[in-house]
C-alpha cells in the first residue's frame, strides 16, 4: 500500500514494507563503497543509488523496483515527483528497518519531502514503524553528497567499444578472491592471450597466474587491463557479464539491475 498526502509546504508518502530483507540487502550493496548514500525515488517506481570512490575510479549504480519491497495495489497513488533522500550512515537506517521488522508483519515507511530552492523534491525525514515502535530518521541535505551527471554515468558504463567480454559467476569470483587472498595490496592483470578463434583468459598477480575457463566474446584479441585488487570488495556475490575496455572494466550483473565500473591502474601499458 502507498498513499500520497500533502500539507501546505510538504508532502508525505507512506509505504507498507512487504520485504524488509530485500530492502536492507539493496541498501547494504552500496555501503562498502560509501557509508552514505543519496537515494533517488523515481516516478517509474524504482529506487536508485549511485556510489563511487573519491577519485571516481570505482563507480557502482543500482536500481530496485519498488514492487519488490513495497505493497503496491490498484489503489496506489502514482509517485508524481522524483525525490532525493540524503542518508548519512546507511547502516543506521538498515538497523532501524531490521529492528522494526523483527517479528512484525506490518511495517511501514513514511517519507516526508518538500521542494527545495533548486526546484527539486528532497526528503526531510523518514519514519520506520510498526504498531508498537517508531523510528524517525532525519535526512541530510543533498548538497552534502557527491554527484555524477547521468551523461557521465552513461560513458562510465558504456560497453560498445569493449575489447572482449566474458561470463563470470559466483564460483569464479570466489576462486579469484581465494587466489589473491595471500597477496596484500596487489594489482590484478586480466589478459586475453591468443587470436580471434583460439584464446585463453588469465588473471595474473605478482605471484600467481590463473587460467579462467569461461565463455568469451572477442572483438580485440591479445589485450589486457590491470585493476586494483582492493576493488574486488565492491562486487556483490552475483553472476556478471564483464566487459574489458582500454581504460576500464565494467561489471553488469545478470541477477540484479546493478552496474559496476573500475578504472584501469594508471600507467598500465599494452
Amino acid at each position: 500500500m502507498a498513499k500520497n498526502t500533502q500539507a501546505s509546504t510538504s508532502k508525505q508518502l507512506t509505504f507498507n514494507i512487504l520485504s524488509a530483507t530485500t530492502f536492507m540487502d539493496y541498501l547494504r550493496k552500496f555501503i562498502v563503497v560509501d557509508a552514505n548514500a543519496l537515494l533517488e525515488l523515481q516516478t517509474n517506481n524504482t529506487i536508485v543509488i549511485k556510489s563511487f570512490t573519491t577519485n571516481r575510479a570505482a563507480v557502482k549504480m543500482g536500481s530496485l523496483n519498488l514492487v519488490d519491497i513495497f505493497d503496491f495495489d490498484d489503489k496506489v497513488t502514482p509517485i508524481t515527483e522524483n525525490i532525493k533522500m540524503g542518508v548519512y550512515y546507511v547502516e543506521t537506517l538498515v538497523k532501524m528497518i531490521s529492528i522494526v521488522s523483527e517479528g512484525s508483519s506490518d511495517v511501514f515507511l513514511d517519507i516526508f519531502y518538500e521542494r527545495d530552492d533548486e526546484d527539486e523534491y528532497v526528503a526531510t525525514s523518514m519514519n520506520v514503524y510498526n504498531k508498537d515502535l517508531k523510528y524517525t530518521f532525519k535526512c541530510s541535505s543533498k548538497k552534502l553528497f557527491k554527484h555524477i551527471a547521468n551523461d557521465v554515468l552513461d560513458k562510465v558504463f558504456a560497453t560498445d567499444s569493449s575489447n572482449f567480454s566474458f561470463d563470470f559467476d559466483t564460483i569464479h569470483l570466489k576462486k579469484l578472491e581465494l587466489i589473491t587472498s595471500v597477496e596484500k595490496g596487489t594489482n590484478i592483470e586480466i589478459k586475453l592471450s591468443g587470436d580471434q578463434d583460439d584464446h585463453e583468459l588469465f588473471f595474473i598477480t605478482k605471484n600467481s597466474k590463473w587460467k579462467c575457463d569461461t565463455s568469451i566474446d572477442v572483438s580485440e584479441p591479445d589485450t589486457k587491463i590491470t585493476i586494483q585488487k582492493d576493488y574486488l570488495k565492491y562486487l556483490d556475490k552475483e553472476e556478471y557479464k564483464i566487459y574489458i575496455n582500454d581504460d576500464k572494466i565494467v561489471f553488469k550483473s545478470s541477477q540484479t539491475d546493478t552496474n559496476i565500473s573500475f578504472g584501469a591502474v594508471a600507467g598500465d601499458e599494452e
